[in-house]
């Protein structure tokens, strides 16, 4: 998390976007905050994120040779709470995560499957 360089109070919104590769394909992030609580030491944020990635052919090892497969959609979202002591920077927080997945791949053959993929977490922090 990237606090903006300008002065922000009570109620302030800003957002950070940022692309990554995780084995090779491109996840685009973007991030939502809100100041909730504001004191002398302790700033209290809402957060939400989400995460996509085009559809596109992606590599997979051990697939059979001459086999493809492709990545129909993939992302997910997450959000909470994050607190920050400003004199000793420690993070606190809570999380909810979510995550999806469609792949399919086609064998040499011809043979299609279909793969579906989810999960959920949560997540504090100290």
């Amino acid at each position: 998390m990237q606090l903006p360089s300008e002065p922000i109070g009570l109620g302030a919104r800003w957002e950070q976007e940022k692309t990554r590769e995780w084995g090779g394909i491109p996840i685009r992030f973007t991030q939502r905050y809100e100041v909730r609580e504001l004191s002398a030491r302790l700033v209290r944020l809402d957060v939400s994120a989400a995460a996509t990635t085009p559809q596109q052919y992606v590599k997979i090892p051990n697939l059979p040779e001459g086999a493809s497969a492709f990545l129909n959609s993939a992302g997910g979202t997450a959000s909470g709470q994050v607190q920050l002591d400003t004199e000793t920077l420690v993070r606190g927080g809570h999380l909810s995560e979510q995550a999806n997945a469609a792949l399919t791949v086609t064998l040499q053959g011809g043979q299609v499957m279909d793969s579906q993929m989810s999960s959920r977490r949560e997540r504090s922090f100290h």
